[in-house]
């Protein structure tokens, strides 16, 4: 009865280790004006994904941080470039805002920065979105085809936000938070009874 009982509990173990796992795609699309590898654009459209594992996460005062497991930016006439310095995904609940950081530079910041009601409270661990917002580049990013630079006259971009994947509840978490409450309501029942 001991080995079985073991048996059931490392079936259980086993089960929330692989739900833990927990990537999460996150997409930034919007009007894309300025150069790429010296060459001037005006008038494309852009989306860079950046795709990171939520259980990597590191939480710093006022932000949650991701590290990019990749980095890719599609300009509409050029395909697709791939970021070639580290990135993260960083979002601050707290100010509605979150950015695709450049953690490699040392040459000053690199950053795309988002921002609008819609990123308030939202933490980049679960799915969101599309949601409308603003952004701001920041910096050159280094690609595998040249240094891509976006420029703006109007100061902000008006842009699209979305995440996929990342977190959800693990089925033992849920297993477990349903026997809980059917163990309060059977002592609220018991305690009722007594009356």
């Amino acid at each position: 009865m001991r080995i079985k009982g073991i048996l059931v509990a490392a079936a259980f173990a086993g089960l929330f280790a692989a739900a833990n796992a927990a990537p999460i795609t996150y997409t930034l699309s919007g009007p894309f004006d300025g150069t790429i590898a010296g060459t001037p654009v005006t008038g494309a459209t852009f989306t860079w994904t950046v795709t990171a594992d939520t259980n990597a996460v590191s939480y710093i005062p006022f932000y949650d941080y991701m590290p990019a497991t990749s980095s890719t930016i599609d300009i509409s006439g050029f395909g697709t470039l791939t970021t070639t310095s580290q990135f993260a995904a960083v979002f601050a609940p707290s100010y509605a805002e979150a950015a695709f950081e450049d953690v490699s530079s040392s040459s000053g910041l690199t950053e795309m920065v988002m921002g609008g009601v819609p990123l308030l409270h939202y933490d980049g661990l679960s799915a969101k979105g599309p949601v409308a917002l603003w952004f701001v580049p920041m910096g050159v990013i280094a690609t595998d085809q040249g240094d891509v630079i976006m420029t703006s006259s109007q100061g902000l971009y008006p842009g699209v936000f979305q995440a996929t994947g990342g977190r959800v509840p693990e089925p033992v978490t849920l297993a477990l938070f349903g026997a809980g409450l059917a163990g309060i309501g059977a002592l609220r029942r018991k305690a009722s009874s007594k009356l």
